[in-house]
């Protein structure tokens, strides 16, 4: 309570200090892209394709396999049929032991492992899918995306760390299932429209979260106490 101010990096923070009588105030954190070795056009796939990335080992990626394996997941057979749709997974760490073992009855679902150009396999995307559902953080791998210029499909309690993330301006978020498959189809049919949402979620990173950017304010934020 002695501190001349508390900087957080996630919106919700603000209010989870508050209710403690802190006073925190909202900074996006410098986060660098991903390297580029190619260019950001966007090959459009043959059969609808989203990629689903990060460590693969936190809370979030717990949380977002759950959702993908158990209770997306079939509702995807039943729109596109089996076969007929691919998710590929990146990351930094293995998968957990369960998610292995669903991997041969999904065949759809299918495991990269560690990817040096994350851009090359977004640009074969319809777009960057994260179910996590849990209302905590801000999340990096969307960060990520937003870099990249890719669309992202997440769960509306995303933003709550992110305010840059608004619904249908720069990403799309659903808190229901049914809504998260229809952004999802919606990216497929609407390749257009998608990839607008992606060019202002690129813009909204270089407002807020490009290191050239959030270091400045941040520093800012130093100096003014």
């Amino acid at each position: 309570k002695d501190a001349a101010a508390i900087v957080v990096s996630s919106k919700s923070s603000e209010a989870e200090l508050a209710s403690l009588g802190l006073a925190g105030t909202y900074l996006p954190y410098p986060w660098p892209e991903p390297p580029i070795s190619g260019g950001r056009d966007s090959t459009i796939p043959s059969i609808p394709t989203f990629l689903f990335f990060g460590t693969l080992a936190a809370l979030g990626s717990r949380s977002a396999f759950h959702v993908l394996l158990d209770r997306l997941y079939p509702l995807l057979v039943r729109l596109w049929g089996e076969g007929n749709f691919k998710i590929l997974i990146a990351g930094t760490n293995n998968l957990p032991a369960w998610v292995k073992d669903q991997l041969p009855l999904k065949p759809e679902v299918e495991f990269l492992g560690f990817v040096d150009d994350l851009n090359a396999v977004a640009s074969c995307c319809h777009a960057i899918i994260a179910p996590m559902d849990i209302p905590v953080g801000n999340r990096s791998r969307i960060v990520t995306a937003m870099a990249l210029g890719k669309l992202v499909i997440a769960h509306s309690n995303t933003s709550l760390g992110n305010p840059d993330l608004v619904s249908g301006e720069t990403c799309l978020l659903s808190n229901t299932l049914q809504g998260f498959v229809k952004h999802m189809q919606f990216s497929v049919q609407h390749v257009g429209q998608a990839g607008a949402i992606g060019k202002r979620a690129r813009d909204a990173y270089e407002r807020t979260f490009a290191p050239s950017v959030a270091v400045g304010r941040f520093l800012d934020a130093v100096a003014s106490v």
